[in-house]
C-alpha cells in the first residue's frame, strides 16, 4: 500500500528459518549490513539450539544466560513455535530449574502467554518455583507479583498449591488497604479481579474486602478506569468480578448496585462482525436445529456468537479462546464459560481450528453431534 517493494530474503539455520524484508526501492540499502545481521540472527539461533539440546541432555542447568538468550531471539520477533517447543521441552526435561530468577519466570512466561501456548505440566513446573519465590521471599514487589499472577491466569494453570500460596501473598499485602497507597491503581484492581473471578471458590473469603477496596477507590478517584481506555483488559477483568459476585452473592451485588459503581466502569463492546466461517456456520445451524438461531446476542456482560432460546449459547471459538493447540481454555474464556453455565445456559463451543480441518461433509457431521438434543 505505501509502494514499496519487498522481497523475501531466506536464511535456512538447523531447524528454523529466518524470513527478513529487502526494500529494492531504495538504492543506497546497504546490503552488507543486512547481510551480517542476517548472519547475527542466525548465530543467535545456532546457539539457542545448542544450549537448547545440552540442558534436554541434563548437560547442562537451566539458567539465566539461557533465558536472556531467548529473550533476545523473542525480541528480535524471529521467534515462532519451534523455538517455543524448544523451551518447553528444556523446562519439563530439566532435573531442577532452581537457578531461574523471579524475572527469568516471568520472561519466560510472557512470550508463552502472549502465544497461548505451553502445557499444564509447563506451567505447573514453572508455578512451583514461584510459590517457593513467594514462600521465601517476604518482599516480592507486589507488580511483579500480579503480572506473574495474571500470566498463569490467562493460561488458566492456576493449581491448588499456588492458589494457596498466592491467597497467603494477596490476604497479607493486597488487602490492607493502607498498604499500596490512598487509592489502589486499577492495574492492581483488574488484575485481582481477574484471580478472584478465575478461582471463585478458593477466593470467597476475599471477595467482601475486594469489594470494599474497589468501593472505596472508586469513591477516591472515580475516573480510575477511564484513564486507562487502551487498556481494555482492565474492563474485561472488572466485569467479569461483578458478574460473577452477581451471580453467587446477591447481597454483595445488591451493595454494588446501590453504591452505582456499575455506572462509573463503563463496559465497551466490539462486536466481532461478520465473517466468512460465522456466515457458514450459523446457516447450518439454522438447518440442522430447524429452530430460530439469534446471531450474535448480548447475555449479561457477555457477547454470544448464536442463542437458541430458551437457553442454548453457540460460540465459535478462534484460537485465543484456548491454550496448548485446544486443550484447555484461557483464562479469560474459561471465566465467561463458567458464568454463561452459571447462568443456567447450555454452552456449545465450536473450535474454528477443528472446523477448518475438516471438509464440507466432515463439518456438517461434526456440527451435527456438538447440536444434539438441542
Amino acid at each position: 500500500s505505501n509502494g514499496l517493494c519487498f522481497v523475501p530474503v531466506k536464511t535456512f539455520t538447523s531447524g528454523a528459518q529466518i524470513e527478513t524484508k529487502q526494500d529494492i526501492s531504495q538504492p543506497n540499502l546497504d546490503l552488507k549490513s543486512e547481510a551480517a545481521n542476517t548472519k547475527k540472527l542466525n548465530n543467535e539461533l545456532h546457539e539457542f539450539y545448542k544450549i537448547a539440546e545440552q540442558i534436554e541432555n541434563n548437560a547442562k542447568e537451566i539458567d539465566t544466560s539461557f533465558v536472556e538468550l531467548f529473550l533476545d531471539v523473542y525480541e528480535r520477533k524471529i521467534l515462532n513455535y519451534v523455538e517455543l517447543w524448544r523451551v518447553e521441552t528444556a523446562i519439563l526435561k530439566s532435573q531442577s530449574i532452581s537457578n531461574l530468577s523471579l524475572d527469568d519466570i516471568h520472561t519466560l512466561l510472557k512470550p508463552f502467554v502472549n502465544h497461548y501456548y505451553g502445557s499444564l505440566e509447563f506451567y505447573n513446573k514453572l508455578g512451583c518455583q514461584f510459590c517457593k519465590f513467594i514462600e521465601e521471599s517476604g518482599e516480592i514487589n507486589y507488580r511483579t507479583f500480579l503480572r506473574m499472577l495474571t500470566q498463569f491466569s490467562q493460561a488458566n494453570a492456576i493449581t491448588e498449591e499456588l492458589s494457596s500460596k498466592v491467597n497467603q501473598y494477596i490476604e497479607k499485602n493486597l488487602l490492607q488497604y493502607e498498604k499500596v497507597s490512598d487509592h489502589y491503581p486499577a492495574f492492581v484492581l483488574s488484575n485481582l479481579a481477574f484471580y478472584f473471578s478465575l478461582n471463585y471458590q478458593n477466593t470467597r473469603q476475599y471477595h467482601e474486602q475486594f469489594f470494599e477496596i474497589l468501593r472505596r477507590t472508586l469513591k477516591v478517584n472515580r475516573e480510575i478506569f477511564y484513564k486507562t481506555l487502551e487498556k481494555m483488559e482492565y474492563y474485561r477483568y472488572i466485569w467479569n468480578f461483578l458478574q460473577t459476585i452477581k451471580l453467587n452473592d446477591k447481597e454483595l451485588f445488591d451493595n454494588l448496585t446501590k453504591e452505582k459503581i456499575i455506572s462509573k466502569i463503563p463496559f465497551k463492546y466490539t462486536g466481532f462482525g461478520s465473517s466468512v466461517p460465522q456466515e457458514q456456520i450459523l446457516e447450518m445451524v439454522r438447518k440442522i436445529t430447524q429452530k430460530e438461531v439469534h446471531k450474535e446476542k448480548m447475555i449479561g456482560i457477555y457477547h454470544i456468537d448464536m442463542f437458541i432460546s430458551p437457553k442454548t449459547a453457540i460460540e465459535i471459538n478462534g484460537y485465543h479462546h484456548y491454550f496448548d493447540r485446544g486443550s484447555r481454555r484461557s483464562g479469560l474464556y474459561q471465566v465467561k464459560y463458567n458464568n454463561l453455565k452459571k447462568m443456567g445456559l447450555d454452552v456449545r463451543e465450536i473450535p474454528l481450528t477443528v472446523w477448518r480441518n475438516k471438509n464440507n461433509s466432515e463439518q456438517e457431521a461434526y456440527l451435527k453431534d456438538i447440536l444434539r438434543e438441542i
